[in-house]
């Protein structure tokens, strides 16, 4: 049925035109009467089709109002009712878009005709519209959100959407992860799945809606419907809990309240854009407005991360980093902060690294590493903390190739061995070694005797007997002063050490080379 609504400032005629036509079986429905155009306006903002109006009435004449819903409600007929038969009056009214002009006393017959005829042509127009509504609605709302070109009047625009509506954002969980394991085929094949999955489960749920794609891995729906009830959020969650078994990748919905005024979607958007992006730190797959959410924690720079990763990083150990890594990215989700704040802090954390191992290393191929997260990272993208971790990860192993790699050779034993030779002579323990070097002890103890074939005292004890030996060959020292100079505090355990060996002892390596 269409909605009617007469106006006239005689509550006769009024009544007479209400009453003696029975317009419930024309199709019509009578919402109400006013008695001028004033009171006629708060019925024009709840949906009226056909006006059937006065001309002269005081606060606002049928021609005043007749201007005002040509303005601001083209798509309402209006059909003018007089008692003068003015020309000027008909003339003026055909040019504000009147659709009849009739005379009082009205022939019955012929309002019957013509509210028939009429009603015919708003049904179809009606039909056409709805045809064409998602279409416009569509290109309204990507006119708003991305300025696209829409050409429209206001009046237009006011009656695109007049049911209430929720704004839905989808998007793939870790879509970082799918460009890498799909081809472009497969990844297209996935998004047309999951777009006639969501077009199947919203018509099944009986929403009407509109979709459209603002980034290669976001699809806004506008969802509309005039029951209210099929627009509640639980029915929001079995469409997110149905979708994610039948897909083969998990979907992460924003959905906002429930909103009137399809001129607000730009604000809509961006709010549930903004909690989309509060969440995807998250395991959640459902995010809305309308669910009250705790306060997002600021993420602190983590020092003693940093000094961990730099140790194991220094350390040559991947498996290590890998676990270090894990446990860093476990305690940021488990304290709740955002994606962005992560990006940030794994983007410091990166170079503070390469600064301070530069100056550990003075390497010359550290100057050519390079990090993906210090590029521009789209979190769109890379849209969750397993994908930030995988790049992060990353970008950390660079930097342990470049160490591990040093110029065809071990860089870290490299420098062990070139503190050892230079302090050799001091009370040297594989422990301080390691913790000076940023390894751990074990790790220090096996890299050693797997890169020299030597056992760490092993091989500080043949380097000092090695220039104990020189020292007896070619100085005239006291053997106890050479054994101190070398690092034996005790002079019997250096010359048990020095014929373990030689073979000999000092005194007699010595006298055999003297007489050379």
């Amino acid at each position: 049925m269409i909605k009617m609504l007469i106006v006239d400032d005689e509550p006769i005629i009024c009544q007479g035109l209400a009453t003696t036509i029975e317009w419930d079986t024309l199709g019509i429905d009578l919402i109400g009467m006013a008695h001028d155009g004033q009171e006629a306006l708060p019925f024009l903002e709840r949906g009226v089709d056909l006006i059937l109006t006065d001309v002269c009435m005081e606060e606002m004449d049928g021609l005043e109002l007749s201007k005002y819903v040509c303005e601001h409600f083209p798509s309402t007929k209006i059909v003018m009712i007089s008692g003068y038969d003015e020309f000027q009056y008909a003339r003026q009214a055909i040019r504000l878009g009147v659709e009849d002009y009739l005379l009082k006393p009205v022939n019955i017959d012929e309002l019957v005709d013509l509210t028939t005829k009429l009603k015919q042509e708003i049904i179809e127009k009606q039909r056409l519209t709805q045809a064409e509504q998602p279409k416009r609605i569509s290109e309204y709302v990507m006119h708003q959100l991305f300025n696209t070109p829409f050409s429209s009047s206001v009046a237009e625009k006011k009656q695109l959407l007049t049911s209430p509506y929720r704004l839905m954002i989808t998007e793939c969980v870790d879509y970082h992860y799918l460009l890498e394991v799909l081809s472009k085929d497969e990844l297209d094949q996935f998004k047309h799945d999951f777009r006639v999955s969501l077009d199947e489960m919203l018509t099944e749920f009986e929403v009407e809606h509109v979709t459209f794609s603002g980034h290669e891995n976001e699809w806004v729906t506008v969802c509309y419907c005039h029951d209210e009830h099929l627009l509640d959020l639980s029915q929001f969650q079995q469409l997110c809990d149905k979708l994610q078994k039948k897909l083969a990748h998990p979907i992460r919905f924003g959905i906002s309240n429930l909103e009137m005024e399809l001129s607000n979607v730009l604000r809509v958007y961006e709010q549930v854009s903004d909690l989309l992006t509060e969440g995807r730190s998250e395991n959640t797959l459902l995010f809305s407005v309308q669910i009250q959410r705790s306060k997002k924690k600021e993420l602190s720079y983590p020092k003693e991360a940093e000094a961990q990763l730099r140790q194991v990083i220094m350390a040559g150990d991947d498996s290590l980093l890998q676990e270090t890594v894990d446990q860093l990215f476990l305690m940021w989700q488990e304290q709740g902060v955002i994606l962005e704040q992560v990006l940030y802090t794994c983007r410091e954390m990166e170079l503070m690294l390469k600064s301070r191992i530069k100056e550990l290393t003075s390497s010359s191929k550290m100057a050519q590493v390079t990090f993906h997260l210090q590029e521009r990272v789209d979190l769109q993208i890379v849209n969750s903390m397993s994908a930030m971790k995988r790049l992060f990860i990353g970008d950390l192993r660079c930097l342990l190739q470049c160490i591990t790699h040093h110029e065809g050779e071990n860089w870290m034993m490299v420098q062990i061995q070139d503190y050892i030779n230079k302090h050799f002579q001091l009370d040297l323990k594989a422990s301080d070694i390691a913790e000076k070097h940023f390894i751990t002890p074990n790790y220090f103890s096996v890299l050693f005797k797997q890169e020299t074939g030597k056992s760490f005292s092993e091989y500080v004890n043949s380097l000092r007997i090695r220039k104990a030996s020189e020292l007896l060959s070619e100085t005239s020292n006291k053997v106890f002063e050479i054994a101190e100079y070398v690092g034996y505090k005790e002079y019997k355990y250096f010359v048990q050490v020095f014929k373990k060996h030689v073979g000999v002892t000092p005194t007699q390596f010595r006298r055999m080379h003297a007489n050379k």
